[in-house]
């Protein structure tokens, strides 16, 4: 029977503890490029202090905050609303309303730190507001350096400044990348997402069948075509708070279901039950994840075209 050696029995003694060392290392502890080796990007689209969960779970105790902009790898846990990912050194869980896939383009864009904004902006000399430096014009490209206090530090190199910007005012893509066509059928409450033509008309392909409310007898949603001309996170309709507010004219918006406050937690169950029907102002309501959708992937100088009844369907 042949013996082992002392060197090798030792050398054989340390490759037995390095494997016990790496089984019981904790996955909080592996890199993130091993951790997500297959998994895709997602990057956050708006601030929020319930982004980054230690649970997949809407009751989880506590949240950490990830900026808007912040580019995460991601795996889905199934069965759930939630995606897995690594943050700050820490295995956590997204919800996938804070979050938007990245294309190669906007990908491209977000490692390069490059946003546009899609309306006429200040560069401020300071995130607490400051000094104005600049006026930018829509569509002007900048170079992203950080977010504070939902205000982006970013370059101006057409003037060669640098300030702060508020991060309302940027896009993913310049607002001259009108993608889509919005169709609104008054008589079957339905918003149709289309793909827009080259020349900005309507195509053939429906994206999004949104379920939408319209105005009521008094204050109807006038037939029309419209143009999407600005944008708000929340928007105050007095004694309430509609998130992914979106104007179309005058004082009548695109926006999401109405909250007591702007805390996604002060949903009133009733402000869902109605959409579908005519209860608004004029505007046109729809659901939560409906309303965020349109808010990011509909640029300014989309058509919204409102039609009292059609045979889309």
């Amino acid at each position: 029977m042949k013996t082992i050696g002392t060197s090798k029995f030792i050398a054989l003694t340390l490759v037995l503890l390095a494997l016990l060392v790496v089984s019981l290392t904790p996955d909080a502890a592996a890199e993130p490029e091993a951790f997500f080796d297959t998994s895709g990007f997602i990057y956050v689209r708006y601030n929020s202090n319930r982004v980054f969960r230690p649970q997949p779970s809407d009751k989880a105790e506590s949240y950490t905050m990830i900026d808007a902009g912040t580019a995460l790898r991601v795996r889905p846990v199934a069965g759930t609303d939630y995606a897995e990912t690594y943050y700050n050194g820490q295995i956590g869980y997204v919800k996938h309303v804070n979050f938007k896939t990245a294309d190669a383009s906007e990908l491209g864009r977000l490692e390069r730190g490059e946003i546009y904004v899609h309306t006429q902006t200040q560069l401020l000399s300071s995130a607490n507001g400051g000094a104005e430096l600049a006026t930018i014009p829509a569509n002007t490209l900048l170079l992203l350096h950080e977010s504070v206090a939902g205000m982006y530090k970013v370059d101006y190199a057409d003037e060669g400044m640098t300030g702060y910007v508020s991060a309302n005012d940027t896009w993913a893509f310049p607002t001259s990348a009108v993608k889509y066509y919005l169709f609104a059928d008054k008589a079957h409450h339905m918003l149709f997402v289309c793909e827009a033509n080259a020349d900005g008309t309507r195509g053939k392909t429906i994206v999004r069948r949104v379920p939408t409310s319209f105005g009521k007898y008094t204050t109807p949603s006038i037939p029309g075509k419209y143009t999407i001309t600005s944008r708000e996170r929340w928007h105050y309709f007095s004694p309430s708070y509609a998130p992914f507010v979106i104007k179309y004219i005058g004082a009548k918006y695109l926006h999401g279901p109405l909250y007591k406050d702007t805390d996604e937690d002060t949903l009133s169950g009733k402000k869902t039950n109605v959409i579908g029907q005519d209860v608004t102002g004029g505007c046109l309501r729809m659901a939560y994840e409906d309303a965020l959708w349109i808010y990011y992937n509909c640029a300014e100088g989309t058509t919204l075209q409102i039609v009292t009844s059609s045979t889309l369907k």
